[in-house]
């Protein structure tokens, strides 16, 4: 969904810098300093449990996600209807261990291995920021946030993201609905639950 005619939007440039600064974002803006201290609280969250379900929206296919993150290692798990077609990648992205119904394979590129096992591939390396309502931090995005720091349009690396709908879990607010797309491949993703872990 497209922000709402009349929200206060800014456009910014995201660098691959430390923090991931923005600019330029004038020093009074209201919602430019709303969306700093947002990406720097969230950029802070490293280990999360989230449970989501998700559509990949050109081949049809519809199931569950279930991600937690522990610093860099990973632990997802993705589902069909009644637990078909279940995958799971883990580990970290220097080496990733994904297991599906038909083998167990360690990779260094899991995205092009799901890709070739599965028809289709969520860029697991990004994804960890942009189910936080957060660019990437090591290249370049286009951000669009609201008058409140919230992001809600996000293109990069070639995927263009789209927040419709935020919700609070636990004590931070967080994206409940958006979408991928990369031109290609077409996710929606509905987070049903999230929470911060020891």
């Amino acid at each position: 969904m497209r922000p709402r005619p009349g929200a206060a939007l800014l456009l910014a440039l995201v660098l691959p810098l430390a923090g991931c600064a923005v600019v330029p974002a004038p020093a009074t803006s209201a919602s430019a300093q709303a969306w700093a201290q947002r990406r720097d609280e969230m950029s802070r969250l490293e280990h999360w449990l989230l449970q989501a379900r998700i559509a990949a929206g050109r081949i049809g296919w519809s199931g569950n996600l279930h991600w937690r993150q522990s610093a860099g290692h990973f632990d997802i798990r993705v589902s069909g209807p009644l637990g078909s077609g279940a995958v799971q990648a883990r580990g970290h992205l220097g080496e990733v261990e994904i297991r599906t119904a038909r083998e167990t394979v360690v990779t260094r590129e899991p995205e092009a291995l799901l890709q070739q096992s599965l028809g289709w591939s969520l860029p697991l390396e990004r994804l960890r920021y942009w189910a936080l309502g957060l660019p990437y931090p090591d290249t370049p995005a286009t951000v669009i946030y609201d008058s409140v720091g919230r992001l809600q349009v996000l293109e990069q690396d070639g995927w263009r993201l789209e927040y419709a709908e935020y919700g609070f879990y636990q004590h931070y607010e967080l994206p409940r609905r958006f979408t991928l797309d990369n031109g290609d491949d077409h996710f929606r993703v509905v987070v049903d639950a999230w929470s911060e872990i020891g």
